[in-house]
């Protein structure tokens, strides 16, 4: 009866010690990739054509109000300027509220399209983790060269 105990617990053991080992060498081939988002953000051309048209959409909107406070100030009724100023005011708001939305709406599609892009760039390289650059200390593969030759 001992001797069928011994051969269980020598299994038990040689089992146990096979799945550490497995386990074991699971993670020492995890591989980690790391990625300078910023310097992604900052290369692609999506981000950069996003900028210049907001740029360009602000310049319209403070051309725009330039125009509106010179047609307030050329207006002599007071009752007819508070009426003017309601009216250019709500259609401001409009405004500003159409082009933050077009805006946000563009930011989220060039965020899945980076995040898109460095996700299938790890993969490609067998990376099983993707770290941002500023969330570690050391180590890791650094790829951001890599994505940022793929970003759109």
């Amino acid at each position: 009866m001992k001797f069928f105990y011994m051969i269980w617990v020598m299994v038990a053991v040689f089992i146990s010690g096979f799945f550490a080992g497995y386990i074991y060498s699971d993670h020492m081939q995890s591989r980690v990739a790391v990625v300078d988002i910023a310097q992604v953000v900052a290369n692609s051309a999506q981000v950069q054509s996003l900028k210049a048209e907001q740029d360009m959409h602000n310049a319209e909107l403070n051309q725009w109000v330039q125009e509106v406070q010179k047609k307030i100030n050329a207006e002599g009724d007071q009752a007819k300027k508070e009426k003017l100023v309601k009216q250019y005011s709500a259609e401001l708001e409009a405004k500003k509220n159409t082009y933050g939305q077009r805006y946000v709406t563009a930011l989220q599609s060039i965020d899945q399209n980076l995040n898109d892009t460095i996700v299938s760039e790890a993969k490609k390289k067998g990376y099983k983790f993707i770290i941002a650059k500023g969330m570690i200390i050391g180590g890791g593969d650094d790829i951001t060269a890599d994505v940022v030759k793929n970003i759109k």
